[in-house]
């Protein structure tokens, strides 16, 4: 019996939100996901990448991921370029027969390097050629020049909603304890 998958390596600047694709329609099963999955870590505060493993269903033709960026390091340019490797899809067949459709023997050993998670003797590997090697993305990023602006615009709002939050309760504060020492007096 011969079951399709698809392996997905992410660049540190590209992540997959593990609990969004499992409500995800045409992802497949996520069977894994290696490397790093913090999703509020910004791009420049780490540089490892990740990779996840997905079951396809048997007569999948496509199939799509919600992937994500993280925060780009600021530039002139107001972006960041980069690519994706493109996925790689393939059967695991069990040593006696081989997948339906037109797919190139592989040795596991010299190329996917997550074979434990498949039965050790009884597994052989049939990849699909990919259409394109590498797939570009561009990521907004802010201009040096408005960084602190923002920095300092949001450091403002932060303070002023702190300061009337702090004001609200103060008031209620106050008015129950008015309240309170009223009933006490009759």
């Amino acid at each position: 019996l011969c079951s399709l998958y698809s392996l997905v390596e992410l660049p540190s600047d590209v992540f997959l939100d593990q609990y969004e694709v499992a409500d995800a329609p045409n992802c497949g099963e996520l069977l894994g996901i290696w490397g790093n999955t913090d999703l509020e870590r910004a791009h420049w505060d780490h540089t490892q990448s990740s990779a996840a493993l997905f079951k396809l269903p048997a007569d999948t033709t496509n199939f799509a991921l919600p992937l994500h960026f993280r925060y780009a390091n600021p530039s002139e340019s107001e972006e960041q370029l980069g690519s994706l490797s493109s996925p790689s899809v393939f059967y695991n067949c069990r040593n006696d027969i081989a997948p339906a459709r037109d797919a190139e023997f592989i040795e596991p050993r010299e190329y996917l390097g997550f074979e434990s998670v498949f039965p050790v003797d009884t597994s052989v590997f049939y990849q699909f050629s990919p259409q394109s090697d590498e797939i570009p993305y561009r990521i907004p990023a802010i201009n040096p020049v408005f960084e602190s602006k923002v920095g300092l615009t949001t450091a403002s709002v932060v303070v002023v909603q702190a300061l009337i939050l702090l004001g609200v309760m103060v008031f209620q504060g106050a008015k129950y304890l008015g309240k309170e020492t009223k009933k006490k007096k009759e």
